[in-house]
């Protein structure tokens, strides 16, 4: 496998990623940055969401076992966008995962690429899990070439999967397992992204 180090261009700093706990502060900031076209286009739902559709949904995972979910950040004060597991199955060590960038200007400037090599990491050596999934429409082809230069590969696809816009919508799921994250991709990923293991161990995950 190939990497693109336009793609996945390391950002030099203190620490990998900063993911911070979701406050009561944060759910209208959140809402608003789901509800750019940019963001809610990409997602199984995006009509424009309400305030008491957004609270209700965060009331919900406030209470949620099988779900976590951060806001990330460079330098912990800046809040760049929102990354989150569910479908958490502890017994079958397995989860689902996602992310957005909400602050669409610092979009390919490698973020992403700190958040989801700190997500496998977290998934993988904290949570212990062995496999890690995540589902994209079909039609987002950055979003695949995201996932796929981590080590990600196509476990299905399912025609006409989702309804919406008044049309069906094909689905991707993807997944890597830890032992190939492990031994196959997380030192070349590193090598490319120019990031050393002192950094990672200064990322800070709050759970």
């Amino acid at each position: 496998m190939s990497y693109d180090t336009n793609i996945i261009e390391g950002i030099k700093g203190e620490s990998l990623i900063i993911f911070l706990p979701i406050s009561e502060v944060d759910p209208e900031l959140i809402r608003t940055w789901r509800n750019q076209d940019e963001i809610r286009n990409n997602m199984y739902t995006n009509h424009i969401i309400s305030p008491e559709e957004h609270l209700a949904w965060y009331q919900k995972i406030s209470r949620d076992p099988s779900v976590r979910y951060w806001i990330f950040s460079d330098d912990g004060i800046k809040k760049i966008g929102l990354v989150y597991l569910y479908d958490i199955d502890l017994k079958n060590r397995r989860a689902f995962w996602g992310i957005y960038m909400g602050d669409l200007r610092l979009q390919g400037k490698g973020i992403g690429s700190r958040v989801e090599f700190a997500i496998l990491d977290y998934v993988f050596f904290d949570l212990n899990l062995n496999k890690l999934n995540c589902e994209v429409l079909a039609f987002n082809k950055p979003a695949i070439r995201f996932y796929k230069k981590f080590g990600f590969a196509e476990e299905g696809y399912f025609k006409q999967h989702i309804f919406r816009d008044n049309r069906y919508y094909d689905v991707i799921r993807l997944a890597v397992l830890k032992d190939d994250w492990v031994n196959k991709h997380r030192e070349r990923i590193k090598k490319v992204m120019g990031i050393t293991e002192e950094e990672i161990a200064r990322k800070k995950i709050y759970v």
